[in-house]
């Protein structure tokens, strides 16, 4: 039986229609739902999104990561890391009866924001080992909109199998530069 994949949409802004039953997901978190419910994260910058999807069960799960995997084993239950999220989700997916083998992903995110510090791109990293961890459980990937200098935001639509993403202004991130084009660092709250 060939299942139903993921489909791609753009859209300039994600309005209310979209978003209204959204179960918004945030940094470090991930949430599984069922139709008729929509899944929702904003502001991708270099974290990355993956999206699971049972497209026979109608069910679906959406992370929001921040880095690709821990580097000390007190960390191994934080969501907020790639390789830990896929784990988890698979696992949360199976308590509802879904086969990682009728699985379809997507992974959407990992922007390089003010294009330096090319020798530590963490959301290269991120979509990086997003796709091996996938590949490694044996997850068909349908759809990618990765890289980039630009945010995104992101509904997904399990009725469907739609995934709504619009791009974020480098200011929507980080804080319009203002009339006087100075730049004041904030630091983004975790």
């Amino acid at each position: 039986m060939k299942l139903k994949k993921l489909k791609l949409r753009f859209v300039s802004k994600i309005n209310y229609q979209l978003r209204r039953n959204s179960i918004s997901v945030g940094i470090g978190e991930y949430a599984v739902a069922r139709s008729p419910s929509s899944l929702a994260t904003w502001a991708l910058g270099s974290c990355v999104g993956i999206i699971l999807y049972d497209p026979i069960r109608k069910l679906g799960s959406l992370s929001h990561c921040m880095l690709p995997e821990p580097r000390s084993p007190n960390n191994m239950n934080d969501c907020k890391y790639v390789s830990v999220a896929v784990t988890d989700m698979i696992s949360a997916l199976m308590k509802y009866g879904s086969s990682p083998f009728s699985l379809r992903a997507a992974v959407i995110g990992g922007a390089n924001i003010f294009g330096f510090n090319k020798t530590f791109d963490v959301g290269k990293r991120n979509v990086q080992k997003a796709i091996e961890t996938l590949r490694a459980k044996g997850i068909q990937i349908d759809v990618m909109d990765t890289g980039g200098n630009r945010g995104r935001n992101v509904v997904f639509l399990i009725s469907t199998g739609e995934i709504f993403v619009s791009y974020t202004s480098k200011s929507a991130l980080w804080g319009d530069l203002g009339a006087n084009k100075s730049f004041r660092r904030r630091t983004p709250r975790y």
